[in-house]
C-alpha cells in the first residue's frame, strides 16, 4: 500500500528489519484478528436468545470454536513459509572488505552489519522462531494428527462388508472409502494423501526445514553444505518412491519428477563447486601461476557453465513443465470420462 502513494525506499520501509517485522509479526497478527472476528460473528449468530434450545446454542458455539481452530491452523500454515524465510535469513551473512578490516553483512540487506546489537536481537528472536515454528509446526501437527487418528475407533470387518454390498464395490475400495472419510477430519493437510499417509505434509515440511535451515550450520556454498542438501533430497525421493503417498497416481509421478529435477540442480552445483570434471584442474594445481593454464581453465569453465545451463533448462522443461502439462491433460481426460459415464447412467 505504501508504494501506491510514495516509494517504499523513500519511506524507509525497504530494510530487512522492516520486512521482518511486517512478515513475521504484523501479517500473522492481522490474520489472527480476522479469525477472531469471524469467530465472534459466528458465536453471535447462535446466541442463547436466538436459539430455541440451549443444547442447540451449545452445539453452535462448539461449531464456531471448531471453525476458529481450523482457521487458525490455516493461518499458521499460510504464514509458515515467510516466517521461516525471514527467520533463517536473519542468520545468513557474508563477509566483505570494509576499511580498515573485513565486516560481516547480512546477505539479504548489505546495509546491516551482522554484529550490530539491533540485528543481534532479531537473530535471537529468529532463533526462537526457528525452534518453535520452523521445526515445531511440522512436528506438532504430525503429533496432533497421529493422536487424533489414534482416538478414532477401528472399523469392523462387518461394517466394511455392508458398505461394499450397499455400494456394490470391492472390499478394498470400501475400506479405502471409510479411510478417506476418516482422514477428512484432518482438513487440507491430509486431503491430497492416502489415509495411511495423512501425516505426509509434515514430513514434506521437515524436508524443507532441513534443506533451508539445517544446511546453514555448514559454510555457505561449501561442498559439505551441497552434499547435505543432496543427501536430504535423495532420501526424500527414496521415501516418496517407497510410500507413493498421494491418492492420485499422477500426483505421485509429478512429485517424483520435480524432486528428480531438484536433485539434478544440487548435483550440478556440486560438480561446479568442486570443478573435478575440468580437464585443466590438475594442470592448474601444478602450475597455478601459468597464465596459459589459467586461461584454459577459465575457458573450460565457461564452456561447462553453458552446457550445464542448457542441461538444467532441458531437465526443467522435461521434469516440471512437460510433467505438469501431461498431469493436467490426464486429469482432464479422467474427469471427462467420469462425466460421460455419469451422463450415460
Amino acid at each position: 500500500l505504501v508504494d501506491v502513494f510514495v516509494s517504499a525506499e523513500c519511506a524507509g520501509l525497504d530494510g530487512f528489519h522492516v520486512k521482518w517485522l511486517s512478515q513475521v509479526v504484523v501479517v500473522p497478527i492481522a490474520m489472527v484478528c480476522v479469525v477472531g472476528g469471524v469467530f465472534l460473528l459466528e458465536r453471535s449468530r447462535f446466541s442463547a436468545k436466538k436459539a430455541q434450545k440451549l443444547r442447540v446454542a451449545r452445539e453452535a458455539r462448539a461449531a464456531a470454536t471448531s471453525h476458529a481452530f481450523v482457521n487458525l491452523f490455516f493461518v499458521l500454515f499460510f504464514c509458515y513459509p515467510r516466517v521461516c524465510t525471514y527467520s533463517f535469513g536473519a542468520w545468513i551473512c557474508r563477509t566483505i572488505q570494509l576499511e580498515p578490516s573485513q565486516q560481516s553483512v547480512l546477505l539479504a540487506d548489505d546495509r546491516i552489519l551482522c554484529e550490530d546489537p539491533t540485528h543481534r536481537t532479531f537473530q535471537y528472536v529468529s532463533l526462537l522462531l526457528i525452534v518453535t515454528v520452523a521445526f515445531g509446526v511440522p512436528v506438532g501437527s504430525a503429533i496432533l494428527q497421529i493422536r487424533a487418528k489414534g482416538r478414532q475407533e477401528p472399523i469392523s470387518e462387518s461394517s466394511k462388508m455392508r458398505l461394499a454390498e450397499a455400494l456394490k464395490i470391492s472390499l478394498d475400495r470400501a475400506e479405502a472409502t471409510i479411510d478417506a472419510v476418516t482422514a477428512s477430519a484432518f482438513g487440507f493437510l491430509a486431503d491430497a494423501y492416502k489415509p495411511s499417509y495423512f501425516y505426509w505434509e509434515s514430513i514434506d515440511m521437515l524436508r524443507k526445514f532441513f534443506i533451508v535451515g539445517v544446511v546453514l550450520v555448514f559454510p555457505r556454498g561449501s561442498v559439505a553444505q551441497i552434499c547435505m542438501t543432496l543427501l536430504v533430497s535423495v532420501l526424500f525421493l527414496c521415501a516418496h518412491m517407497h510410500c507413493w503417498p498421494y491418492k492420485v497416481d499422477l500426483d505421485n509421478r509429478l512429485r517424483a519428477a520435480t524432486e528428480l529435477h531438484v536433485i539434478m540442480i544440487v548435483a550440478v552445483a556440486l560438480i561446479l563447486r568442486t570443478n573435478l570434471d575440468n580437464e585443466y584442474a590438475a594442470e592448474l594445481a601444478k602450475s597455478p601461476d601459468d597464465p596459459n593454464v589459467v586461461q584454459n581453465y577459465e575457458d573450460n569453465m565457461q564452456a561447462r557453465l553453458l552446457w550445464y545451463d542448457a542441461f538444467l533448462l532441458g531437465s526443467f522443461v522435461a521434469c516440471v513443465v512437460v510433467a505438469l502439462m501431461l498431469t493436467l491433460i490426464a486429469k482432464m481426460q479422467k474427469v471427462k470420462r467420469a462425466l460421460a459415464i455419469n451422463h450415460g447412467g
